[in-house]
């Protein structure tokens, strides 16, 4: 499974770069934000974006900010006029629905969007994917990747049965899912779910940001489709590692979380004990020598 950079941060981008860690970024209006915000003067966006993309090897995500047909399309292009020129790499994100209500009639219009660039060969990302369902049509529509979002499926489980629960952003529903045997403790009502258990905590039929990356990755390859995954949202290296697990092609995960996953306790005990133990004889072999080659 590929990494990508979920950051706007140019030396987020180089360092990861630099260590052969990601093979994309992806970006989006907040990611924006916060890097034109730690910027000491105003920034000029599309000299940066053009930055970010001379700043490693792989496909770069940027995302369009309208709703309606018309300007979306007229943003995905000037996003392949501005930024397709150099590597060729970058993508249109466009989310797979744009309706503000359920029954907005506006639901089809993210798949036209997608449908309309696939015809141009511009490579699209499906963003704010949230089931197998929504990831089967962008697919079809001709989606180069569809993004679960795990971590904010999780979110909504939890407010949808636990109502009121105080829940740090970096947990998350394990893998194989809840029960609401408790709605009042949420810490009391995990458990190792066996199938067909009562009071099933899910999302027609998922149970986890997990189990939800899972199952798009089984309809995609069971439907013979030219579609990769990419598990975005994720909160810890856990989770990444499950996702891995599940057969994702790619997981977006921020800079700290790169830097967790690099980390363990126990290395760092090792790192210590190799230091007290390491004997004056041996560090000599270790001292330049004085001759000259």
């Amino acid at each position: 499974m590929q990494l990508y950079l979920d950051s706007a941060k140019l030396d987020e981008i180089k360092k990861l770069s630099s260590l052969g860690l990601i093979h994309g970024v992806t970006t989006n209006p907040s990611l924006i934000k916060i890097a034109a915000e730690s910027m000491p003067d105003k920034p000029d966006l599309e000299s940066y974006i053009k930055e970010l993309q001379k700043a490693f090897y792989g496909p770069l995500s940027v995302e369009v900010i309208s709703t309606d047909r018309q300007s979306m399309y007229r943003e995905a292009m000037l996003i392949k006029e501005k930024f397709g020129m150099h590597n060729n790499n970058v993508v249109v994100k466009i989310p797979i629905c744009t309706a503000k209500e359920m029954d907005d009639k506006n639901w089809d219009s993210g798949l036209e969007i997608i449908k309309s660039l696939s015809l141009h060969n511009i490579p699209v990302n499906t963003t704010l994917v949230l089931s197998p369902s929504q990831a089967l049509l962008a697919a079809n529509a001709g989606a180069k990747y569809v993004s679960p979002f795990a971590g904010r499926l999780d979110d909504y489980l939890v407010k949808a049965y636990f109502p009121g629960t105080k829940r740090s952003k970096s947990d998350y529903f394990p893998r194989e899912g809840m029960t609401a045997s408790n709605s009042k403790d949420v810490g009391t009502a995990i458990q190792r779910v066996i199938h067909g258990l009562p009071n099933y905590v899910n999302d027609d039929g998922t149970v986890s940001g997990v189990h939800l990356v899972g199952r798009i990755v089984t309809v995609l390859k069971n439907s013979n489709l030219d579609c990769k995954v990419l598990a975005a949202s994720l909160r810890n290296p856990r989770q990444v590692v499950e996702m891995a697990e599940v057969g994702a092609d790619i997981a977006t995960v921020d800079y700290n979380t790169i830097v967790a996953m690099a980390m363990h306790q126990v290395s760092c005990d090792g790192i210590r004990r190799f230091a007290q133990d390491t004997i004056e004889e041996y560090r000599k072999l270790f001292t330049a020598s004085s001759q000259q080659p």
